[in-house]
């Protein structure tokens, strides 16, 4: 079986890669933790609900003095063994727990812990691994070798998660592929897993010697405080972004959910960060283009965006994430509006060497905006209209985060007949809305573009550059 084709078991839709096991972990009190289930992993009676794959080949073995199930990393092809946590424990959908996994550090090691009660993945490594996949689907891998030191003593991962109404088994659902049959007195699956031995040459397979779960009391008096410097030194925002991570609750359908209602995963999304000392939550308003709860009516409906089915998503998120005192930084990667009278649709935009599309990847280009067409400048107005002029008086705006669709095209200028007109008549490009300085990358183009349009957009204080691309 190849990576590819096991990639509905492995599907992430929190992708995150593996981080050093050294790095800080939720911090809990001891008196908020209340011991609910706990399997150990080497222990040849252990009674929990079992599976590996392929079936047998996970082991056990005494590791630093401790019996420990193991995967090989010799051979084959991606590996996992899995334990089911929480059967008949009383546990209760929206209560806040908190997963621990021991793991011996005293070999270079790659491994995945796949939470299916949150749908949420988390990786780790230790020593002199690559981290990433070196032969990763989909996206480019970012591996990197340290020569990271080793305790040679056991450690553990932490992950503190929300349980969800509803949640797969083992498959990983992708779209409506498979189902969410499981409820919490069901308990779910944690799964250890690892690459293939191509992706991970240098791990010596994972490791586990025992899997805990706990519930956690008084969750909101957990959340790490934040010490900021003085008010007139700048302060970092801490954020996090979760590409198709609201694939849980992207269906209009409940029972296709992992929650009843759908604004409960962004809260539990905050809480966690609260936990973990963020203090700017970013969410997707614009996702390859399509509009993400939000409500386009003010500027056409459907005929300028075909709209999400809850418009008012984004709303109860500004309102939830103002609670928690964050600031918003809402991320768009925009290609020009895709209604039937929009103006991505239209796709203004072309290569100067062949007319039908930038790359060999035709779905990504469906729509496609000129960034040096002043129609695009006020497209994309009408977007922050709708999505942050709306709220500035609610809540308190970082900024926007603006990301072409398109990533090979990111620092390329999109030309059509007008760009090209403007390119011949120095005049007619001095008459767009804010000016263009053609050393200025597309999409900070249209960035600058905005933002010098609309001055006092997103915060009284915010200071606009003299020009586009001055600084």
């Amino acid at each position: 079986m190849t990576l590819r084709a096991f990639l509905p078991l492995l599907f992430l839709f929190c992708p995150t890669l593996p981080i050093h096991a050294a790095a800080p972990a939720p911090v809990i009190p001891a008196e908020h933790l209340t011991l609910i289930d706990e399997v150990s992993c080497g222990e040849p009676d252990e009674q929990h609900r079992f599976q590996d794959y392929p079936a047998g080949i996970s082991q056990t073995e005494t590791i630093l003095g401790r019996p420990a199930r193991t995967l090989p990393n010799d051979r084959g092809d991606v590996k996992y063994f899995a334990y089911r946590l929480g059967e008949g424990k009383g546990l209760q959908a929206g209560q806040a727990y908190l997963l621990e996994v021991d793991y011996p550090e005293d070999a270079p090691r790659t491994i995945f812990v796949l939470n299916r009660g949150c749908e949420t993945q988390r990786g780790f490594h230790t020593g002199q691994t690559v981290g990433d996949a070196l032969h990763g689907p989909y996206v480019f891998s970012n591996p990197e070798s340290l020569a990271l030191p080793l305790s040679d003593q056991w450690q553990t991962f932490r992950m503190a998660f929300h349980l969800h109404d509803r949640f797969p088994g083992i498959p990983q659902p992708k779209t409506t592929e498979y189902p969410r049959p499981m409820t919490p007195e069901d308990g779910f699956w944690v799964l250890i897993a690892q690459f293939a031995p191509r992706s991970a040459p240098q791990s010596a397979g994972a490791a586990v010697g025992s899997i805990r779960l706990y519930a956690v009391s008084d969750y909101e008096d957990c959340f790490a405080p934040i010490h900021y410097p003085p008010t007139d030194l700048p302060r970092r925002h801490l954020f996090s972004r979760d590409e198709m991570a609201d694939m849980v609750v992207t269906s209009e359908k409940r029972q296709e959910r992992g929650v009843d209602r759908d604004i409960d995963w962004f809260r539990y999304r905050a809480q966690t960060m609260k936990l973990l000392g963020f203090n700017t939550y970013t969410v997707d308003l614009l996702e390859f283009g399509h509009v993400q709860g939000w409500d386009p009516a003010s500027y056409g409906g459907d005929d300028w965006y075909p709209s999400h089915w809850n418009k008012d998503r984004w709303q109860h998120i500004v309102a939830m994430a103002t609670d928690y005192g964050f600031d918003l930084l809402p991320y768009y990667e925009y290609s020009g509006s895709r209604g039937k009278e929009g103006l991505g649709v239209e796709k203004r935009a072309r290569p100067l060497t062949r007319d039908d599309a930038f790359t060999r990847i035709p779905w990504t280009e469906n729509a496609r905006a000129d960034l040096t067409d002043p129609a695009t400048f006020e497209d994309f107005r009408k977007v922050l209209a709708e999505t942050v002029v709306k709220y500035r008086d609610e809540a308190h705006f970082a900024g926007i985060w603006l990301r072409p669709p398109l990533e090979p095209t990111a620092d390329r200028l999109w030309r059509g007949d007008a760009a090209a007109l403007r390119q011949r008549h120095p005049r007619r490009r001095a008459r767009h809305p804010a000016g263009l300085d053609r050393r200025c990358g597309p999409a900070r183009a249209l960035l600058c573009l905005v933002v010098r349009a609309t001055p006092r957009l997103y915060r009284p204080d915010s200071r606009l550059p003299a020009r586009a691309g001055a600084g």
